[in-house]
């Protein structure tokens, strides 16, 4: 353990905390002083008052900075500490500790209660009693998996359980004596470690045993061991991050710290801090690289063990915003000229142009005019008058405005929903002239009202989905879909990440190794590789039909990971909303690169290695499948300028950052090969500790690429004002289509074969390799700050030899030219060359998958296995497999809502949905089809164990009830989502045939595309257009099958099976020739009953 730097804060220090999101360390003073320090050199970043008393604790969110007091607790703003929202204690109570639970903060009293704060909106959300009267108040909290770990000021510790009433002990340690100095959980959540105090008499002395204990069950927990120190007592101990690491106790007297096994606590090597006062605190960063000790006369020092300069704060870490300088005071006096006072630059809306309340008065809008019609024939009664409808366009209680706003809103741009255009074609047909059934007098892509004046082009505007009263699955996303390629919905939280997804899944390659990775067994529930693999088989099967994104996007905003690094868009539409800083500081650009490099991380050390895919490329089964295909290698050297030591370190890059800044009184703009070359090949120089030196040096540190990439991913980071771009606009080919880059030895050349005359028969013997560009992602910026931007795509398709714009859910081809132009509204932010012979350096043949999802269909993985488990299904037998291509299956599913529609009402009284219900998979049913014994006897019956709040289990139609869903009390089998999702993934893969009812909207809703040709859906079998009437399942089933179905409610085995007895008897009557005749009688009967059985 090197110790790498060191500061002296001048202030008694009380806490220290590292950032969770930034590269920072939080200290605490006794006076109420925040500071924050950046690694290594430790030097000041933020400093300012947070308190009026001394700091207790300190945390950190991708939010800001919590700090909790004697009697205050505030979320603050990183930059400048100013209080986001601020709690503070109530009489003479105070606060003791705090811990973070999901969304809320959890916070101790000195009384004992705890409090729940929202995180984001800042206020007590609920509150739970004393535990023990005799224990008042925790010194510390802990958090461990929807249990509370609770440290008492006598020696005992609670187990609170934070799912039931009141959060109620489900298990106590008396661990010491005395008061309990300090407590820490290993990152498994198995193991609990302690120190304390020992009560001697009336007085407390340190008590020299770390204690373990296993809490592997927190309601039986038991000691492992304690170890006792011998010459000094422990005071503060922290577990290791990750496999393999140390753990460290600190002991407050002697300043040293010790190393510890986490499984016997036996005490090891250790070193001294050279502590001036005596130690406050011991803590590690979330990567485990720095380990801090702070002492309680102000100094701060830093260790790690990695001396190559690679240690990190975090292991994703969000670039921290660094404050302007204060400018220069002018002091004037009576003799000063005027001309020194500067004219002020405001960037927010002044107070002087907001009129005061006092003098506005609110109007509303003058009455609507009553035609005169309507006035000819009025009749008063008193003050009323009444008229009779005379006919001229209104309906009852309309006026002339809400006829034309409706008039206006049907002449929106974009299609009609598919429900008025099935009824305009009945209504014009066998009338002559143009059938314009599709559009609302317009062409594809019209301007919208939003962009009424933009000068933005109509392929690039920002496309929005429209509601009908039948949801979303009336919009008719094929007006804005021509190709054979599918566009993404935007309807999705985080559906900006729809351009990257689409990029994805045009790079062959890695389309390939996520396919593969979906066809085998992956135990990890939340896999984004598993979700890319699940998409991009979607859009392969949609051929040009419209996808969703959701599971994959659902398992995003679920990663911790994303959220620290500020990912989320309903984060950013938050801070938009509170008009705060971080609102305007973030981009969709921004958070592109950051989701850009995030995604291949992620899904590299997800998808995993072991084996070659690049043909002729030695130790390449060192590295992941995506870091072969997708993968950079680079090798760094950082070295002393002093005793000119240096170090070497390969490792692999996914995205390269291309910095550009253009200064104002530039007006030339850097070649793009330049750049290129700039970063790929990076010297760099700064300070650092060189310890070999024992001093601080000079280093300088480059990288250089040892072998030529398949793919070049560039983040295109650009610093422009209106002057720059505009120069940039007269440079229309500023980013070339096609490269050439010559790689020898440490010598490295990029050329524009659009504009460099080179032969490459010239570097014949080198590494030389022709790079296409095959994607670019730009954001659309309208004008005016009112509008917002959004991400395109222009991408490359091989299949069609053409480059294609995929703008969310429309998609159209575009010429090359507008690919590379460079406008005011239009920057590119990602871009993507391939070697043109990529194609043959894949070894595609390894990543077929051998083994295939059989066994999961013969076993299920049941979440909550149990004796008295309801199981409804039989498995498939091995003697019945394989299953061949045809094989008929019949399916039902049952969904829950996981969040209610939003409509509004007009003032006409019309409704409006503004977002439809979220209805999420809670059962699924699969019955065989096949002739034979075993005909319509279910091997699928999964029930769906889900993590989100349902507001509404839709018992009447879907037969879910509360606790049917939880696996610590549903007496059904329950599998997680995935697995149920692979059973059906793996059905549609070997083309099986589904028969169903309404299976439209149910595999929409599943987010999984069968082709039309694998669908028999009996709601379309048994239809007669004209009718304009679609048959219930109930209703034929009582028709046609003399079966009465659906009594109480909904079983999915009992429909799917209702749908393959119809299926089976429209295939007998279309034998006999008189389909046609039964299903008009059926229709004739429905009028007789109203379409619904007789009540028994």
């Amino acid at each position: 353990m090197e110790r790498v730097g060191v500061v002296d804060t001048l202030c008694q220090i009380t806490t220290s905390h590292f950032d969770a999101v930034e590269a920072l360390l939080w200290i605490g003073t006794d006076t109420g002083r925040v500071l924050s320090l950046v690694p290594p050199l430790l030097t000041l970043h933020t400093s300012g008052y947070a308190a009026n008393t001394g700091i207790r604790q300190l945390l950190t969110t991708d939010k800001g900075l919590i700090v909790l007091s004697d009697y205050t607790v505030s979320l603050r703003s990183r930059s400048s500490l100013v209080p986001l929202w601020n709690i503070a204690s109530s009489g003479n109570d105070s606060f003791l500790s705090m811990v973070i639970n999901d969304s809320d903060l959890l916070i101790s009293t000195s009384f004992g209660g705890l409090l729940c704060v929202g995180l984001r909106s800042g206020t007590v959300l609920r509150s739970y009693g004393i535990a023990d009267s005799q224990q008042p108040g925790y010194v510390a909290l802990k958090n461990l998996k929807g249990t509370l770990c609770c440290a008492t000021a006598a020696g005992v510790i609670h187990f609170r359980d934070l799912r039931a009433q009141g959060a109620k002990v489900i298990g106590r340690i008396e661990a010491h004596s005395g008061l309990v100095s300090d407590i820490d959980i290993n990152g498994q959540g198995t193991t609990l470690a302690t120190t304390g105090y020992i009560l001697t008499g009336s007085q407390m002395i340190p008590d020299p045993v770390i204690k373990l204990f296993d809490i592997r069950t927190p309601s039986y927990p038991k000691l492992l061991s304690s170890v006792t120190l011998s010459d000094t007592a422990p005071s503060f101990l922290r577990f290791g991050v990750g496999p393999g690491s140390k753990n460290f106790v600190g002991c407050q007297g002697t300043g040293e710290v010790f190393t510890w096994a986490s499984t016997t606590g036996a005490v090891t090597d250790g070193f001294q801090t050279d502590l001036d006062g005596y130690m406050v605190g011991i803590d590690f960063c979330s990567t485990g690289d720095y380990f801090s000790v702070t002492s309680s006369s102000g100094t701060v020092s830093l260790w790690t063990e990695k001396k190559d300069g690679s240690a990190q704060v975090n292991p994703y870490e969000r670039e921290s915003i660094t404050v302007d300088p204060i400018p220069e005071i002018v002091h004037l006096d009576d003799n000063s000229p005027l001309s020194l006072v500067g004219m002020p630059y405001y960037t927010t809306k002044l107070l002087s142009a907001t009129w005061p309340a006092n003098i506005t008065f609110e109007v509303g809008q003058p009455p609507a005019r009553i035609p005169k019609e309507v006035l000819a024939d009025v009749k008063m009664s008193d003050f009323v008058g009444y008229a009779r409808n005379p006919g001229i366009g209104f309906r009852r209680n309309q006026t002339a405005k809400s006829v034309f706003m409706e008039s206006v809103r049907k002449s929106e741009d974009g299609p009609k929903f598919r429900s008025e255009q099935e009824r305009d074609e009945l209504m014009t047909r066998g009338k002559k002239g143009i059938n314009r059934i599709g559009a609302r007098d317009s062409p594809i892509l019209e301007a919208s009202s939003t962009f009424a004046n933009s000068n933005i082009p109509k392929a690039y505007r920002q496309v929005q989905i429209k509601y009908s009263k039948f949801g979303v699955e009336d919009f008719d996303f094929g007006f804005y879909n021509k190709t054979n390629c599918s566009g993404l919905e935007t309807h999705i939280r985080n559906s900006y990440c729809n351009a990257m997804l689409q990029l994805l899944f045009f790079t062959n390659p890695l389309r390939e190794i996520c396919k593969a990775h979906i066809c085998k067994t992956c135990p990890k529930p939340n896999c984004l590789i598993c979700e890319l693999g699940f998409l991009f088989r979607m859009l392969e099967d949609a051929k040009g039909a419209n996808c969703q994104a959701t599971n994959f996007l659902y398992v995003f905003g679920k990663l911790q990971q994303a959220g620290a690094l500020g990912l989320f868009e309903h984060d950013h539409g938050v801070a938009a909303a509170a008009g705060t800083a971080a609102a305007t500081a973030v981009s969709f650009s921004v958070m592109m690169h950051g989701f850009h490099r995030f995604i291949l991380e992620t899904i590299s050390s997800e998808g995993g290695g072991g084996y070659e895919v690049l043909k002729g490329v030695e130790e390449a089964s060192n590295c992941t499948l995506v870091q072969q295909v997708m993968g950079i290698q680079v090798r760094n050297f950082s070295g002393c300028q002093g005793c000119k030591k240096e170090d070497v370190r390969d490792s692999v890059q996914f995205v390269v950052d291309i910095v550009f800044k253009v200064k104002g009184d530039e007006k030339a703009v850097p070649s793009f090969g330049s750049l290129l070359k700039e970063n790929l090949h990076k010297e760099t120089s700064a300070k650092a500790w060189c310890a070999r030196c024992n001093k601080y040096q000079l280093m300088s540190q480059s990288k250089q690429i040892k072998s030529l990439p398949n793919f070049i991913s560039l983040n295109l980071k650009l610093s422009l004002g209106e002057e720059c771009e505009s120069l940039m606009e007269t440079v229309p080919d500023w980013m070339p289509l096609r490269i050439a880059i010559v790689l020898d030895g440490s010598d490295l050349q990029v050329f524009e074969l659009d504009k460099d005359a080179v032969k490459m028969e010239e570097f014949a013997g080198t590494e030389v390799a022709i790079y296409d560009l095959r994607g670019v992602i730009s954001e659309i910026k309208p004008e005016g700050d009112s509008l917002k931007s959004h991400l395109v795509s222009h991408l490359y398709v091989d299949e069609q030899a053409e480059w294609l714009l995929f703008n969310d859910f429309s998609v159209q081809p575009i010429p090359a030219s507008d690919v590379i132009q460079f406008t005011k509204w239009k920057s590119p932010a990602v871009l993507q060359y391939g070697r043109v012979d990529v194609e043959s350096l894949i070894d595609y043949e390894k990543l077929t998958v051998k083994k295939s999802l059989e066994n999961l269909l013969v076993k299920n993985p049941i979440l909550n296995r149990r004796n008295n488990l309801a199981i409804n299904y039989t498995p498939l037998k091995l003697t019945e497999f394989p299953l061949k291509a045809g094989f008929l299956v019949a399916i039902d599913a049952e969904f829950v809502s996981l969040q209610k529609e939003e409509t509004e009402i007009r003032s006409d009284g019309s409704r409006s949905m503004i977002l439809p219900s979220k209805l999420g998979l809670a059962r699924v049913s699969v019955l065989r089809g096949e002739d034979g014994p075993l005909d319509g006897v279910p091997f699928i019956d999964d029930y769906i164990a889900i993590q989100d709040t349902i507001v509404d289990y839709l018992t009447e139609y879907s037969g879910i009830s509360l606790g049917d869903l939880d696996p610590s009390s549903s007496l059904h089998p329950l599998v997680p989502l995935k697995v149920a999702y692979q059973k059906l993934r793996y059905l549609v893969d070997i083309g099986c045939i589904f028969v169903g009812h309404g299976l439209k909207k149910d595999f929409r809703t599943i987010n999984i595309i069968v082709p039309p040709e694998q669908i028999v859906d009996t709601v379309d079998i048994f239809f007669i257009k004209e009718r304009q009437r679609k048959l219930s399942l109930r209703f034929l089933s009582w028709s046609l099958l003399q079966s009465d179905i659906q009594q109480d409610t909904h079983d999915s085995i009992e429909d799917a099976r209702a749908a393959l007895l119809l299926y089976k008897k429209y295939l007998a009557l279309t034998k006999e020739g008189i389909f046609e005749e039964v299903l008009e009688d059926i229709y004739e009967e429905g009028r007789r009953c109203n379409f619904k059985p007789p009540i028994k």
